[in-house]
């Protein structure tokens, strides 16, 4: 999603942080709701502070309540469109995953996460463009098993690579 879609990220980054807040606004008024109360003695009507803190306080919570409802249903929205690209990472997982039995295979095959990385990203952007997203879907699946698919090839013994070809197959179909 990072990816395909920096604008969904950057929104939920953005109201992660915004509950984050709001939940720490929440505590620092109930905060001071408290210490005013337990300051004010008997007398609580007469206290015009205390009163006022009290109103200050209820509207900011209503307030607040407000926002939480909208970040919400936003929230459901990114869930939704983020849930679209799940096949993409379950491929990119399924085919790290192989790659890291290869060295039950040979132990010579090592594959660093970080490298997997880099191939599935590159992977992601030389996937072509779709307009409909089911499309788009369907190329990053097909580039990044091709890409991942090149990179080990590579590095592969010629006995070794009709294995880790009928595993990738047999996976995917799998899955």
């Amino acid at each position: 999603v990072k990816a395909e879609r920096p604008d969904l990220e950057e929104l939920k980054v953005e109201l992660t942080t915004q509950q984050n807040q709001f939940k720490i606004t929440l505590k620092e008024l109930e905060d001071s709701l408290l210490a005013r109360l337990s300051a004010a003695g008997g007398n609580f009507l007469g206290d015009t502070e205390l009163v006022e803190n009290l109103e200050t306080t209820k509207s900011t919570a209503k307030e607040i309540e407000e926002k939480v409802a909208l970040a919400k249903t936003t929230e459901v929205e990114i869930n939704t469109a983020r849930e679209n690209y799940r096949a993409a990472g379950a491929r990119g997982s399924l085919l790290y995953f192989i790659l890291n039995d290869l060295n039950k295979i040979n132990p010579l095959y090592q594959f660093s996460l970080k490298a997997f990385n880099v191939v599935f990203n590159v992977a992601i952007s030389r996937a072509e463009e779709a307009e409909e997203l089911k499309e788009r879907m369907t190329n990053l699946l097909d580039s990044i098993t091709f890409g991942v698919f090149n990179y080990t090839s590579r590095g592969l013994f010629e006995k070794d690579k009709l294995i880790f070809s009928t595993q990738v197959v047999f996976q995917i179909l799998l899955h």
